[in-house]
């Protein structure tokens, strides 16, 4: 063997040898752009999940708000439709006749009026006579008051002690909020 022999031997070597490195190089940076694709892909998969779940997420939330907002809109109209409907009695009772307005004025009196209050009816009251004669008037020494109160209808009761509002606003709001429920449940009957 010769030396160019050896020379031809060694060089094939070196060939053969790194063109192996080559390969091997070429066959590991293979498998790691594959395994950081891979991971890449796993990871946008993960991010995918985790952007649904937060637009289902927010989706819901939205739905509860809009759902929220809709039973705030319709208690508000079942609310107007209430106040209208105790508009209209507060209305029609400032407006009774004779004998009706002196028989709830006599019930408030007998009712809630102590021995000796002034009773205040509204201005431009036009039974005032009517009141002075009741009975409960002078079994409880009651005195009617010639003044008129700012009021629709109903009394006030005054003595030293306090003021008792018995007109008809407040009545009927007093009324309301003790049978808001009920009331809307006969006027809106199977809603919520």
């Amino acid at each position: 063997m010769g030396k160019q022999d050896i020379i031809d031997r060694i060089l094939s070597d070196a060939e053969a040898e790194a063109s192996a490195m080559l390969e091997e190089a070429a066959s590991r940076a293979e498998r790691i752009r594959k395994n950081a694709e891979d991971a890449a892909a796993r990871e946008r998969e993960k991010a995918q999940k985790e952007c649904e779940k937060k637009r289902l997420a927010l989706l819901e939330g939205r739905r509860a708000a809009a759902r929220l907002d809709a039973q705030k809109i319709a208690l508000s109209g079942k609310r107007r439709v209430i106040d209208v409907v105790y508009g209209r009695a507060e209305d029609r009772l400032s407006k009774l006749e004779e004998g009706a307005s002196l028989a709830l004025v006599s019930s408030l009196l007998e009712r809630y009026a102590e021995k000796g209050d002034e009773v205040v009816l509204a201005e431009g009251y036009p039974f005032l006579a009517g009141v002075r004669k009741l009975p409960v008037v002078r079994e409880k020494a009651l005195a009617v008051s010639e003044e008129g109160a700012k009021i629709s209808g109903g009394v006030i009761l005054r003595n030293s002690a306090c003021d008792r509002d018995l007109s008809l606003s407040s009545l009927l709001a007093a009324d309301k909020e003790a049978h808001q429920a009920e009331l809307a449940g006969m006027l809106f009957p199977g809603k919520k």
